[in-house]
């Protein structure tokens, strides 16, 4: 489908005009119940978005009160995606599966949208979130399962350098709005996705889970390569084929599939980026694996919607109108 490029700035007074401000929007808020003591409530948003990418800062202002996403707000995804909570201002207790976990000022949880939660605050606080598909991280769900809604502390050694690139793009608008705000994004995306790397590391995982990691990695560093297929990475990995498809049949995908996803994602961020505006769609094509400019045209419009020239001519007007 089309990517949106759009703006979105509101403020709300109680309760009741937050859901009506939310009203269409994705997580990562849903629900406020009442503040218990029933004193006011105030509430802002600010919200990016960038083709794949969902932005936003929210700042509310009242006594206890709880955010939820409950099973009823999950719906099935055009596309599985995950949602990082990083906590600005403020604290809170986060509760997902059974797990309540504090977070203060730097801290971060990183949650599926396939999974209800119940976020409680004691004051007035301020968040920044950010959606986005689940292959922009190069790490299995099942790998991932171990850290979601598990808080990662502004101490930890990429925490505490996440935390000064966080407060300069929720104070500076041109950093996410100008015109390399998607490539600002998936930097920022990337830096998630190292500490959540880290997390990651310090869990034990099951044998079959690291070895689709180990792969993937492999994979991840040649995918400009055309012969990259089922049949060399197999040899690679002294693996039979059909050893090395049930590796990724067991988590939920398939070898083509996994190569196919994130070479399409990289070309569909080249094919967005100013800098790169003047590179022939062949060449770029060519970055990522597909020699035959064709035959990747046919599948970049199966997968969006629309052909890569249609794309690059809508991501480049949104830029110069940013600009």
């Amino acid at each position: 489908m089309s990517g949106e490029f759009t703006e979105i700035r509101g403020t709300a007074h109680d309760p009741q005009e937050w859901h009506e401000l939310l009203a269409g929007v994705e997580p990562p808020f849903h629900r406020i119940e009442a503040a218990r003591d029933g004193s006011g409530f105030s509430g802002r948003l600010h919200r990016i978005l960038l083709d794949q990418v969902a932005a936003n800062v929210i700042e509310i202002e009242a006594s206890e009160h709880i955010v939820s996403r409950t099973a009823e707000h999950v719906k099935a995804p055009a596309a599985p995606y995950y949602v990082v909570h990083f906590q600005l201002r403020g604290s809170s207790l986060f509760r997902q599966h059974g797990l309540a976990s504090a977070l203060r000022a730097g801290d971060f949880v990183v949650t599926s949208g396939a999974d209800p939660y119940s976020w409680e605050f004691r004051g007035d606080f301020s968040t920044f979130s950010m959606r986005f598909p689940q292959s922009f991280v190069d790490l299995p769900e099942a790998a991932l399962r171990t850290v979601l809604g598990r808080p990662v502390p502004a101490v930890s050694r990429f925490g505490s350098r996440l935390s000064p690139f966080v407060a300069a793009v929720t104070t500076d608008d041109s950093l996410l709005w100008g015109p390399l705000g998607a490539r600002v994004a998936r930097n920022l995306i990337d830096l998630f996705a190292t500490a959540l790397c880290e997390a990651v590391s310090e869990s034990p995982l099951p044998r079959s889970v690291l070895s689709f990691m180990k792969i993937t990695d492999y994979i991840g560093r040649r995918l400009q390569e055309p012969g990259l297929d089922t049949a060399s990475i197999a040899r690679a990995h002294h693996l039979s084929s059909r050893h090395l498809q049930a590796v990724f049949a067991e988590q939920g995908t398939t070898v083509t599939g996994w190569i196919r996803e994130r070479r399409l994602t990289g070309c569909r961020r080249d094919l967005a980026d100013p800098a790169l505006r003047d590179l022939p769609i062949g060449d770029i094509a060519a970055r990522w694996g597909y020699r035959d400019q064709a035959y990747f045209s046919r599948l970049f419009r199966r997968s969006f919607g629309e052909t890569p020239r249609e794309w690059r001519a809508t991501a480049l007007r949104s830029v110069s109108r940013r600009d």
